[in-house]
């Protein structure tokens, strides 16, 4: 009825606030800023109001907050006495350094003295002045931290500024640090969803962990024991198929994390040469998913060295997109090698967090065939297993071939 001024006569203007509105810091406003509430149609600090001392007093908001007489409100708690630095000053608990009505101390009765800042002046280290200091800015007449200050994060809150009060959410309490909001959770509760606006939802027992970008077992952790990365350790060889003594040997290897996903080289009535590429397998996060889904990609890379000399016809077998060898076959004979095949799936990942498991999808093959007779072969290996070696001999042509593996093992975060 009073809002930034007395109403009607004998004071000029109408300061009164339309029904919808709320008088907050002199101006009739929607609804109440500066880290005040609506209480009874009133923006008021419940941290010091004793009338609503850490909540609203009785009706339109339950609750009985009012502080007895003996008693003032400080952080937003009825006590016997002021802490955290305030100072009582008529019922409330207030910072005398700040406070432009209390401005170095309390003012008018019961205490001695006029500590109110004039309507130019803002109150700074308790003196009135009419600029902030120490580092200090102006925020609707009050010199505030906003490195520190909850109120004004940042920057001032309206109307001196734009920036909104830090978020004050359930069991937790508002903090600002180097200019950025955050919250301090009450003991015996967790902000699992790092969200401020909702405060510190969890406490006691917590649900169990799934993938879904949330810390569900508020363990610190977010989507721990979810999937993050694949490692492929070396771990064996196979036989040698074909012309055993034939040649000079040869033993490839993929680099670490790739595996086999194609041959290539020339052939004519046998395979003249052969040459691996490997291909590094990358685990893929679904988050548009809820649990999130995983799965793993394929992206080309190294190749292997070249072996056998003989320039006939080339060829390239290459696995399907985002899909590896598991195994390798074709036919031979004491004359050499007459066929290559690659045994070739995708890799599905299914679980739950610390407990996912990788199998083979669907199989597909590709083929290079020489025009020679000889004796067929296939060599394959089981998941977590992968191909990642090829070994054999070579002179001109390829006299044998063989594969080796290596292990998958899923790195979880």
């Amino acid at each position: 009825g009073n809002c930034g001024g007395c109403a009607n006569t004998p004071n000029a203007g109408d300061n009164i606030c339309a029904a919808e509105e709320v008088c907050s810091a002199g101006t009739c406003d929607a609804t109440c800023f500066g880290g005040t509430t609506e209480c009874n149609g009133a923006c008021v600090d419940t941290d010091v109001d004793p009338g609503n001392c850490g909540g609203c007093a009785n009706t339109p908001n339950a609750g009985d907050n009012i502080c007895a007489a003996e008693e003032v409100c400080s952080a937003g708690t009825c006590d016997a006495t002021c802490f955290g630095g305030t100072t009582e000053c008529n019922g409330a608990c207030v910072d005398t350094d700040v406070d432009p009505g209390n401005c170095g101390g309390c003012a008018n009765t019961p205490n001695a003295g006029d500590n109110i800042c004039a309507a130019e002046e803002v109150c700074s280290a308790g003196t009135c002045e009419f600029n902030c200091f120490g580092g200090t800015t102006d925020c609707n007449g009050i010199c505030v931290d906003t490195d520190i200050d909850p109120n004004n994060c940042g920057g001032c809150a309206p109307p001196a500024g734009t920036t909104p009060p830090c978020p004050a959410g359930q069991n937790s309490t508002p903090v600002c640090a180097a200019g950025t909001c955050a919250i301090v959770c009450d003991a015996g509760f967790y902000d699992c969803d790092l969200d401020a606006t909702t405060g510190c939802e969890k406490s006691g027992t917590h649900v169990p962990e799934i993938c879904n970008g949330i810390d569900d077992d508020c363990d610190g952790i977010i989507d721990d024991g979810c999937p993050s990365g694949i490692t492929v350790t070396s771990d064996g060889w196979g036989p040698l198929h074909g012309n055993v003594t034939g040649g000079s040997a040869f033993a490839d290897t993929c680099p670490a994390g790739e595996v086999l996903i194609q041959l290539s080289g020339r052939y004519g009535g046998n395979i003249d040469r052969v040459r691996g590429r490997c291909g590094t397998l990358n685990v893929v996060e679904n988050t548009s998913a809820d649990p999130f889904t995983y799965s793993v990609t394929v992206t080309p890379g190294t190749y292997l060295p070249t072996h056998g000399s003989n320039y006939t016809t080339a060829y390239t077998i290459t696995c399907p997109a985002n899909t590896v060898a598991y195994g390798l076959g074709g036919r031979t004979s004491s004359g050499g090698v007459q066929q290559l095949t690659l045994y070739c799936a995708n890799i599905n990942v299914a679980g739950a967090p610390g407990s996912f498991t990788l199998s083979y999808g669907t199989s597909s093959t590709v083929t290079v065939n020489g025009s020679s007779p000889g004796t067929a072969f296939m060599d394959y290996v089981t998941i977590p297993d992968v191909v990642n070696r090829l070994q054999g001999r070579a002179g001109a042509w390829i006299d044998a071939i063989g594969m080796g593996w290596a292990e998958m093992t899923l790195i979880y975060q």
